[in-house]
């Protein structure tokens, strides 16, 4: 039967560590179940398209491109001038970028499934796989997450 526990779980997990003096056991956990085998991490040199900058900003154009500067902009809670400078080359925060992103897949997702008004529709109109809720306002508040799996249940087939 040990030999089984020692198959099937590491070496670590078996033999817990000994608690230090004036320690007590709860304060140090035995399983690092987030320890890789990693040492060292190299990382090459990367180049900007690497790191997201022009791919995020052809996002910003293709949203743009569907919706207009001030309805994306509205979307995105800056300014109506914002966007166009972000385009020109202003540095996009952290938390804009995110927001973008996450529009602009929310948005190619639902032109997957549905056609250009159907999917305004769906992401306008209180749908029932979200409670009753918008997906816009649910995309603003609680992230994409909701609401791209409303829009896979429709894909698989779900009444809507």
């Amino acid at each position: 039967m040990l030999r089984d526990l020692a198959q099937r779980f590491p070496l670590w997990y078996l033999n817990p560590v000994k608690p230090a003096k004036g320690r007590s056991r709860r304060h140090r956990s035995n399983a690092r179940p987030w320890r890789t085998g990693v040492v060292h991490l190299r990382i090459k040199a990367a180049s900007p398209l690497d790191l997201g900058h022009v791919p995020l900003r052809a996002d910003l154009k293709h949203l743009i491109e569907l919706l207009g500067n001030n309805q994306t902009a509205e979307l995105l809670g800056v300014a109506k001038s914002q966007t166009s400078r972000w385009l020109r080359g202003e540095p996009i925060g952290a938390e804009s970028a995110r927001r973008i992103s996450d529009l602009e897949y929310v948005l190619r997702r639902a032109l997957e499934v549905f056609q250009p008004d159907a999917a305004a529709e769906f992401l306008t109109f209180p749908q029932p796989f979200l409670n009753g809720a918008r997906p816009i306002d649910v995309l603003l508040t609680r992230g994409i997450g909701p609401v791209v799996a409303a829009l896979n249940q429709v894909d698989e087939g779900a009444y809507v």
